[in-house]
């Protein structure tokens, strides 16, 4: 085959490539090259090859509908990416501010148990009440004082509560301990006095002798043997008083005497 009929083929193959013969036009022209039967191409051949054909446009025609799907399944895919690389952000963030709370949570219990402090034996509320003053003569003296936990209930004449007050009076040389109720009368003998018990703490009760007040009073007795009594009362917690009433027999008084103090 000499160069003229490759040329010549070539030439066929382009114009059927740019659409301007057709494929059939394409074989018969190729036949009739290689049997050099076919007459030359008529003259209009030519300007048709030199006049610019819409047929190029063929080269732009709308991609299939598969192309359509093609392009729709990429972009979904490419949806389930970002969403999927999105979703782990979040899980990473959630995991991040869970450790975050959990970091701080951790801290804020380590704080609160650093901050608990050991409990403490609580130390009861000192009852007693202290006072000094001067008499009109100038004469010093000194009083500590504390009421019964519970009022004493007496019936007819004196009906009703009565509040007894245990006290320790120093004035000059004389310390006094007595035992001072509101309402009632204790009993006393004239002659030789009586007795009243005291029990610190949960020691056996200790009898003490009494005594009343020089002008006879009735609503208070004097307890002898007064600095035992303070040396006692300055170690214990609870004390309880038994004393006889008039009318009333023995009464129990209960009262909480931690705390005391006495330096007089």
């Amino acid at each position: 085959m000499d160069e003229d009929t490759l040329s010549k083929l070539e030439r066929l193959g382009k114009l059927r490539e740019q659409g301007v013969i057709t494929p059939e036009e394409f074989d018969q022209q190729k036949a009739a090259v290689l049997n050099n039967t076919h007459p030359q191409p008529q003259a209009p051949r030519p300007a048709i090859q030199t006049t610019p054909q819409p047929a190029p446009a063929i080269q732009y025609i709308d991609p299939p509908k598969t192309s359509v799907w093609k392009w729709i399944g990429i972009g979904f895919v490419g949806l389930l990416v970002i969403s999927f690389i999105g979703q782990m952000g979040r899980n990473q963030q959630s995991l991040s501010e869970t450790s975050a709370s959990t970091e701080s949570t951790m801290i804020t219990d380590s704080l609160q148990a650093s901050s608990v402090e050991t409990p403490t034996e609580t130390k009861p509320a000192e009852k007693w009440f202290y006072f000094d003053n001067s008499d009109k003569m100038g004469s010093k003296y000194y009083i500590a004082t504390i009421d019964a936990n519970e009022q004493l209930q007496f019936d007819f004449p004196y009906n009703g509560g009565s509040t007894a007050s245990f006290s320790i009076r120093k004035k000059g040389a004389s310390t006094d301990v007595y035992l001072k109720v509101s309402k009632g009368q204790f009993i006393t003998h004239s002659s030789d006095g009586g007795t009243a018990r005291i029990r610190f703490d949960d020691g056996k009760p200790i009898t003490y002798s009494t005594s009343g007040a020089a002008d006879y009073s009735s609503d208070i007795i004097f307890f002898d043997n007064e600095k035992a009594i303070i040396a006692k009362l300055k170690k214990a917690k609870k004390i309880v008083i038994e004393a006889p009433f008039y009318n009333e027999g023995n009464q129990q008084m209960e009262f909480d005497v931690a705390g005391f103090k006495w330096n007089h």
